[in-house]
């Protein structure tokens, strides 16, 4: 296996990969924007090009089998003593590729690169459903350490 940074010509994969993470989830879903995949492509090539994000392709004889988007985020609020810390956006692994061990390597390539630019904690978020992800980030050493509750006021069916 191997493990590598996004370049731009890995825009379509790693689009779709994010894509099929937001719709595996399921969760009361909020109407998504219409140009939902254009969007995100934007976003994750403006993620490509940033000096403060990591995207890791992994991939197995020029086949993609997951990949996570990381970043740095200014953490200056004056609470903690760390400036900085790491922030875990996507992690993504197609489905037959699961329990071979790719999110723990790409999750390792990407707590060492950030650990190296002196980040001293690590946050993710996930669907509070996917009992995969509790398990693994759990495995992993994550803890919960807040709640992100979300209540629907508008019920306009257009509005979600």
């Amino acid at each position: 296996m191997n493990i590598r940074e996004c370049q731009l010509s890995d825009i379509d994969v790693i689009t779709n990969f994010t894509l099929a993470l937001y719709q595996h989830e399921k969760e009361p879903i909020i109407k998504p924007h219409p140009n939902l995949y254009e969007n995100l492509r934007k976003w994750l090539t403006s993620e490509i090009k940033s000096d403060n994000s990591l995207l890791l392709l992994a991939e197995m004889k020029n086949k993609p089998l997951g990949f996570i988007s990381a970043s740095i985020e200014i953490n200056d609020n004056g609470f903690v003593a760390q400036t900085t810390k790491g922030v875990i956006r996507i992690l993504w692994v197609e489905p037959l590729q699961r329990n071979k061990k790719v999110a723990d390597n790409l999750l390792n390539v990407a707590e060492l690169c950030l650990k190296e630019t002196g980040v001293h904690y690590i946050d993710c978020a996930y669907v509070s459903t996917n009992q995969l992800a509790l398990n693994f980030w759990n495995n992993r050493g994550y803890t919960d350490i807040s709640v992100t509750c979300r209540k629907v006021i508008n019920t306009h069916s257009d509005q979600l």
